[in-house]
């Protein structure tokens, strides 16, 4: 993103997505249990976000997340194709915001103290990593 906040690069977006996803995966996450009470959460619709009066919260769904991204994926030519960008966006910032809950409340700390000693570090702006001493 510009520090201006005028425009939104996609491509630097879209790099910095890859490059956090690289490093997580190189922590050793390959896959994030989610049950319980973390299979559903609260948001806001997209449509709300720029209210100018308190918006309403909706519950949103991990596994509805996941299988409406997946439609959306893999049914290119229908009405669940990724051409509706906010659809397919508003799932994915759930799994996001999902994923980002459970660093918060140390789900992942384990798995990042097993870490081998080697450091990596993912460049920004290709989102491929480089082993460093």
């Amino acid at each position: 993103m510009r520090r201006d906040g005028e425009a939104i690069s996609l491509e630097e977006i879209k790099n910095a997505s890859v490059a956090l996803l690289t490093r997580m995966q190189m922590a050793g996450l390959s896959e994030v249990k989610v049950a319980g009470d973390q299979a559903h959460y609260w948001k806001v619709f997209p449509s709300e976000i720029f209210s100018p009066s308190e918006p309403s919260p909706v519950k949103g769904g991990v596994s509805d997340d996941l299988g409406d991204l997946r439609k959306e994926m893999e049914q290119r030519d229908s009405a669940y194709s990724l051409g509706s960008f906010w659809h397919a966006l508003n799932h994915l910032s759930g799994i996001l915001s999902v994923l980002a809950a459970k660093d918060l409340a140390g789900d992942f700390d384990e798995t990042l103290d097993q870490m081998d000693s080697d450091v990596f570090e993912v460049s920004p702006s290709t989102g491929t990593d480089r082993g460093v001493s």
